[in-house]
């Protein structure tokens, strides 16, 4: 019966296929659908036009002389192209103490972390970004080769940034373009991402890695969403992950992932780079930016709870998504009050739009939720702090 059933859907797939191609003179929904062939029969799939692979280099030929950048991106994407100069621009970045992800969000992503040669780059293209989204496997190279040049012309783009994220970068510039499209009064969101030159495409990338924190304009969802996709932390943030571990003798914990108080903290310093790229595996774990901007607004809370009350040692291991989710509900009962039981994802995401100053802001219920904590929490005092000089 599945053998059946798969049959009767590539016979339903190809009469759409001769349907589209008889009556749709959009390139980029031949393309799309194409797209589809290619990945579930691979490139050498015979079609009533021939094969995949020989159908897409046609359409290819006429979007590079219509502009179509959408199709164009696609079609080069499941043709196995690569722009000139990725290896060089990652090494740039590494060479700057950068990590590039190569990646789609929501999907494992490829860690880089020392020079590649091309063909590794390409392998970890192909085989973990096409899949998920094909498009953004063309995508993601001309990133990589602007982010290159970034590097060495415009280095201060980079502050706070340890790992570049290339799925959740291509989300922040998505945004950015909604955004700029909404401010602009033109009407209903047209442009997509992908349909953007490449001109456009890296003058976006640098507004959003120029842009500042806070901005009137947008909401703190989306600033937190910005943040968090940029994989930006504060300044001296490091420096406040360690106050956090020297007085937590547990460690951290992010969902199944451990960041131990040793040999981290007698090893290292907080400039160290095994330490930040510790930290930075820590806050990987995060399922969305917002939340993970969340993570570190909330790690700077404790290091500031610790700071004032440096006898206080932690024995057990911090639960940062437990402290978070705890926060969450403490301002959800007080703000929102609705009887309608929510997910916890929708408790975050309603914390998350909230601004962070003041008695009733998220600073204020993550520092409830520490201290509720550390009341329940298997707690020593440093006696060398106690004492009165």
């Amino acid at each position: 019966l599945s053998g059946w059933l798969a049959g009767w859907l590539v016979v339903c797939l190809l009469v759409s296929m001769s349907l589209v191609f008889q009556e749709c003179v959009l390139v980029i929904t031949k393309m799309q659908l194409l797209s589809r062939l290619f990945l579930s029969h691979g490139p050498g799939f015979q079609t009533p036009l021939g094969t995949v692979v020989e159908v897409v280099k046609s359409l290819y030929d006429r979007a590079l002389q219509e502009h179509d950048w959408h199709s164009i991106r696609i079609g080069a994407s499941l043709l196995s192209k690569t722009v000139d100069s990725l290896a060089p621009s990652i090494t740039l970045m590494v060479a700057v103490n950068r990590q590039v992800c190569l990646g789609v969000l929501g999907h494992t992503e490829h860690v880089i972390s020392e020079p590649l040669p091309p063909a590794e780059i390409q392998t970890v293209l192909f085989n973990s970004v096409r899949p998920h989204h094909v498009a953004d496997c063309s995508l993601q190279q001309e990133l990589v080769r602007y982010l290159g040049g970034f590097a060495t012309s415009e280095p201060a783009l980079f502050r706070g940034m340890q790992r570049i994220r290339l799925g959740w970068l291509t989300q922040a510039m998505a945004e950015e373009l909604k955004m700029s499209e909404t401010s602009a009064e033109t009407g209903p969101v047209t442009t997509n991402l992908y349909q953007l030159s490449p001109s456009a495409i890296k003058q976006l990338l640098f507004t959003v890695l120029s842009s500042r924190y806070e901005n009137a304009e947008r909401t703190w969802l989306q600033q937190r969403r910005r943040e968090g996709s940029l994989n930006r932390v504060p300044p001296h943030f490091y420096e406040k992950v360690l106050q956090v571990l020297l007085q937590s003798r547990g460690g951290l914990g992010l969902y199944k992932y451990h960041l131990p108080q040793e040999p981290l903290v007698q090893d290292n310093k907080p400039q160290d780079k095994s330490f930040i790229l510790c930290v930075e595996e820590l806050l990987s774990q995060a399922p969305r930016p917002e939340y993970r901007q969340l993570v570190v607004e909330l790690l700077i809370v404790l290091a500031a709870f610790f700071e004032r009350n440096n006898e206080v040692v932690v024995s057990e291991p911090i639960s940062l998504n437990e402290l978070l989710a705890e926060a969450a509900t403490l301002y959800t009962n007080e703000h929102l009050h609705t009887a309608d039981p929510a997910s916890r994802d929708d408790v975050i995401l309603a914390f998350a739009e909230s601004y962070p100053h003041g008695k009733n802001g998220t600073t204020a219920f993550l520092l409830r939720a520490c201290v509720d904590y550390l009341l329940h929490s298997d707690v020593d005092f440093d006696a060398s702090q106690c004492i009165v000089s």
